[in-house]
């Protein structure tokens, strides 16, 4: 991996590692001072006004984000671009708010909640992550990512502090969103050199191309919380139990984030260019890098479930532990599927085929929960999730080892030592079951775990591991 694709690596992982340690701990504070009904009636909203937000934007972050790095070489087409994309998203927005307002006048919601949630869609207008992708910039949102998360966290604890302190809560939320965004427009002015003689609409055929991968991803992503919350006829705690749940596994989705944001700009460079040797090697990094870190994330979590859910979200959320057992796998899955699908095919512009797996998947996920949400609810949504995240991850696969970019059992190779390990960590937590009976000892036997998955990856002389160890020892030798 190249040096500055781990440096902005790094940064990525610094910058999920502090948006889970605040959402973990924020979660927690808000679940047991909202309550399950009020989490559960945000989670709902907020699937919503995602709709909007979608078709305001149909697909030209992706575009852009690509586009860009294309252009990075080339200041004034790239300035170009910006504002293309800029002026495009502010139009559909524009459209996308005012729908919304249409038909949200006809709900039941509460206006100021109407209104206060709208600003999401105001939000996608000013948001240009997709230019500092594009341009890995990723310190300016290092930076904008933990002042932001420090003060939302203040914010929270200073001014909700019951279930009435809901309404603060989503503009808290909303706030945080806009003033994020708006930091980042700090760090453009070196970038951009704002030209004339605009035409935003030439990008709106591309752009829909990645818009069809983005409307799959919403039905198995978002369609079950807005399905949720429908049948729920007021009481939304179903909502609450799977959002919460989601929430967790997600947010240890530390590396796949991070690889895909800091790689998916640097392989489109590279594709550019024609160097398909360096596009694979990035790739099996990448899959190693995964396989090592979310195997045993995965089996912590299934692990956990029944010893922190108590302790974390106190009394009336029990609901959540057999979903964080069920969805557990989703931290496997989503790190591989960004991975083939956001590292290659949509960079590669394999736009087409990154679509068709995607309403595959997103097919699978609607009939699943056509059926078993009205017998399961919360359950039934989460293995509807699981079944099409896994769809996704083999299809994709299957369609990069026949591009001839990668081969399948190389990608099983690469996670030969970490799958041996885990198998090993497996049995020491049954081995280790009888007698982990509180927090605390489930604390020790995670950490004795984790250390003997280390050592057996030591032993095995896993690249990761043991080249780190090497350079670490040649370092102390020298000094």
């Amino acid at each position: 991996m190249k040096k500055n694709i781990k440096i902005n690596f790094v940064f990525n992982i610094i910058v999920n590692i502090v948006n889970t340690l605040i959402s973990i701990f924020a979660t927690g504070y808000l679940a047991r001072v909202l309550g399950a009904n009020n989490i559960g009636l945000y989670s709902y909203l907020v699937s919503i006004v995602s709709y909007f937000t979608l078709f305001g934007s149909i697909g030209t972050a992706k575009y852009a984000s690509r586009e860009i790095a294309y252009r990075r070489d080339d200041k004034e087409e790239m300035s170009r671009l910006f504002e293309e994309v800029l002026l495009l998203r502010f139009f559909l927005n524009a459209i996308a708010f005012a729908v919304y307002f249409l038909i949200m006048h006809f709900s039941n919601f509460d206006s100021r909640l109407i209104i206060i949630i709208s600003f999401f869609i105001v939000n996608e207008v000013v948001d240009i992550t997709w230019f500092c992708h594009g341009v890995e910039n990723f310190k300016i949102i290092f930076y904008s990512t933990f002042l932001m998360r420090i003060i939302f966290l203040i914010s929270i604890l200073t001014f909700v502090r019951s279930s009435d302190d809901f309404i603060r809560y989503v503009i808290i939320e909303v706030a945080y969103n806009l003033l994020f965004n708006g930091m980042l427009w700090t760090s453009i002015r070196k970038h951009i050199r704002w030209t004339r003689h605009l035409n935003p609409f030439k990008h709106v055929k591309e752009s829909i191309l990645l818009f069809l991968p983005s409307i799959a991803v919403q039905i198995y992503v978002v369609l079950d919380k807005t399905m949720l919350g429908f049948l729920s006829a007021g009481n939304y705690e179903e909502n609450s139990y799977y959002s919460l749940a989601e929430g967790i596994v997600k947010a240890f989705l530390l590396v796949g984030s991070s690889l895909t944001k800091v790689t998916a700009p640097r392989i489109a460079y590279l594709n550019a260019n024609n160097k398909k040797e360096e596009i694979s090697e990035t790739l099996y990094e990448s899959y190693r890098i995964g396989w090592f870190i979310t195997l045993p994330i995965t089996l912590l979590i299934f692990k956990a479930s029944d010893y922190i859910v108590p302790l974390y979200f106190g009394t009336g959320y029990d609901g959540v532990i057999i979903l964080l057992k069920i969805l557990s796998p989703l931290v496997i899955f989503i790190t591989f599927s960004g991975i083939t699908g956001e590292q290659y095919l949509i960079p590669c512009k394999y736009t087409n085929t990154q679509t068709a797996i995607l309403f595959g998947g997103a097919g699978i996920n609607l009939v699943l929960n056509v059926f078993l949400i009205l017998r399961f609810f919360s359950v039934g949504a989460s293995i509807a999730t699981i079944c099409a995240e896994g769809f996704v991850t083999v299809a994709q696969l299957i369609v990069a080892d026949r591009h001839g970019i990668l081969k399948i059992s190389q990608v099983l190779k690469e996670g030969k030592n970490y799958i041996i390990s885990s198998i090993c960590l497996v049995a020491f937590f049954v081995i280790t079951s009888t007698i982990t009976t509180s927090v605390f000892s489930f604390a020790i036997s995670a950490f004795i775990g984790l250390l003997i998955y280390l050592i057996i990856l030591v032993v095995l002389k896993d690249k990761i591991v043991f080249q780190k160890i090497q350079k670490l020892s040649q370092r102390n030798t020298s000094t």
